[in-house]
């Protein structure tokens, strides 16, 4: 079976035209509900009101009908280095 790309950036609306978004991880995250579960881990430093660096998490799967975007980390300032170790730690933790 074929990996489905991503939920394209521009869908999610995470960013402003000022901010940046980088997908960092992501694939197949099958369960015994969700056999098509797909999760994505993106970072986006936003500039609008000061710096900050977030890290979401996009879950895709016919079961929930829509992508859900869960915010994970924020970090102050643009760390986009540090989240990147961040969440590819906690990304490979089992699904519960």
């Amino acid at each position: 079976m074929s990996e489905r790309p991503p939920v394209v950036p521009t869908t999610v609306p995470l960013c402003g035209p000022a901010d940046t978004l980088e997908l960092i991880a992501g694939g197949s995250r099958a369960t015994a509900r969700e056999p098509d579960r797909r999760e994505w881990i993106f970072a986006a430093i936003h500039r609008g009101h000061g710096t900050w660096t977030h890290l979401y998490l996009v879950v895709e799967s016919a079961r929930r009908g829509r992508p859900e975007i869960h915010l994970c980390l924020t970090l102050e300032g643009e760390r986009l280095d540090e989240a990147r170790r961040r969440a590819v730690a906690s990304w490979w933790r089992p699904v519960s």
